[in-house]
């Protein structure tokens, strides 16, 4: 059982640590507050998390890092959009629209001449501005029972989360081969990475506020919090089962909340291996609807398991993306 309390609002300070002006925020579901949080964002919150986290045993807080820029992805670089990917997305609606009218209009900008992306980036920006501040925030919804987390099984959770789709599967046998069911749960990894290679990971996170939770474990973060996870993970306990598996099994803690269904893991002891990496990227693939490469800042999303397995050979940190 958890045993910290949040902060009042305000600002705080924790051992040697003092954080800025922060409130209690509560979940929508929720009449109590869950989390406290900053009110504005803080300066190399990646170093800030692991300092809090070395905390946590004696204050009964877990940190984590939030993002909520726009209620979906970043606005500030929209690497993930692409030319292509917009004019395939014009032309493939434009055959699906029953208004005539619209359907024309759609099909024509596809093959226009000019560039599309700028517009749409300067359309994103303009709807979905930055959140600069606590208040703004939307990303707690309905909290779970964290009492729920220890009866779940993490390799009945992944089973579950398996492709049915036998077609699918198929296509990744070239890649892991005999995959038709879940493999398993891969083993454990012992050796931890480098403390410079975390730093370095942790010293990429970058424009987020700061949010407190009692909680005995940062895996236990999304069910406390009840935090929006899209489609996903309705109930909640499942995600944090999966996350105090590969917390206890390679060290990843959450980092990061957001933005939109997203979440980042520090990965201390990674698989070191392509051999090693191959099951873990099977639980990385049924687990969610995109993986990223954090190691590139590839935003456009990874769903092939011999390529995930490549990328996080030795990767300080799991990125994931759920619509």
């Amino acid at each position: 059982m958890a045993g910290g309390v949040l902060p009042q609002d305000g600002p705080v300070r924790l051992g040697t640590v003092w954080l800025p002006e922060g409130r209690r925020v509560s979940a929508v579901e929720e009449p109590g507050p869950v989390a406290w949080v900053t009110r504005e964002r803080v300066p190399n919150p990646g170093r800030l998390w692991r300092e809090l986290s070395l905390m946590a045993p004696d204050t009964g807080l877990q940190p984590v890092l939030i993002r909520d820029d726009d209620q979906g992805r970043p606005t500030a670089d929209l690497e993930w959009v692409s030319e292509d990917g917009i004019r395939g997305f014009l032309d493939l609606f434009s055959g699906l629209i029953p208004d005539p009218e619209i359907a024309a209009r759609m099909g024509a900008l596809a093959n226009a001449d000019e560039p599309l992306l700028p517009h749409f980036q300067a359309a994103r920006s303009a709807d979905m501005p930055a959140v600069t501040d606590v208040d703004e925030l939307d990303v707690f919804f309905e909290p779970g029972q964290v009492a729920d987390i220890v009866g779940l099984d993490p390799a009945e959770v992944l089973r579950e989360l398996w492709p049915e789709d036998m077609e699918l599967v198929r296509l990744l046998a070239d890649t892991y081969p005999q995959i038709e069911e879940f493999p398993g749960l891969a083993p454990a990894v012992a050796q931890a990475l480098p403390a410079e290679a975390q730093t370095a990971a942790l010293d990429r996170f970058e424009g987020a506020f700061l949010a407190l939770v009692v909680a005995d474990r940062a895996a236990d973060i999304p069910t406390v919090t009840g935090w929006r996870s899209g489609n996903w993970w309705q109930p909640i306990e499942p995600l944090s089962a999966l996350l105090r598996s590969w917390e206890d099994r390679f060290g990843a803690r959450l980092v990061q909340l957001g933005p939109g269904a997203e979440i980042r893991l520090l990965v201390e002891r990674p698989p070191r291996t392509l051999e090693a990496a191959l099951p873990v990227a099977a639980e990385l693939f049924a687990s969610t609807d995109e993986w990223f490469d954090e190691a590139t800042n590839d935003r456009s999303g990874v769903q092939d398991l011999r390529e995930i397995a490549s990328r996080i050979v030795n990767g300080p940190l799991w990125g994931f993306w759920w619509d």
